[in-house]
């Protein structure tokens, strides 16, 4: 992975904000760990259900996957984009 891919990853993550939680709130794990499962699968729901796990892990929270497809599909554009670069 490209630095630049990383970092545009971290930010479409961070600025997703499932739990709507306030601003400056550390989501840091988190978000490594699902940019780890965005490297890990090109299948929307794999991710989806990989970023579902995740958020539920750390907060016994479960996000509806119709809330994490949309993000989990511009994460597999910017990916491949990075990938095709």
């Amino acid at each position: 992975m490209s630095p630049e891919a990383g970092i545009e990853l971290y930010r479409l993550i961070s600025d997703w904000n499932p739990l709507q939680l306030q601003a400056g709130f550390d989501y840091d794990p988190e978000i490594y760990d699902a940019i780890s499962a965005i490297y890990e699968s090109d299948d929307v729901h794999v991710v989806s259900r990989a970023i579902q796990e995740i958020f539920n892990q750390s907060f016994e929270t479960v996000i509806p996957l119709a809330e994490i497809d949309p993000m989990t599909e511009q994460a597999l554009v910017l990916k491949r984009l990075y990938n095709d670069a």
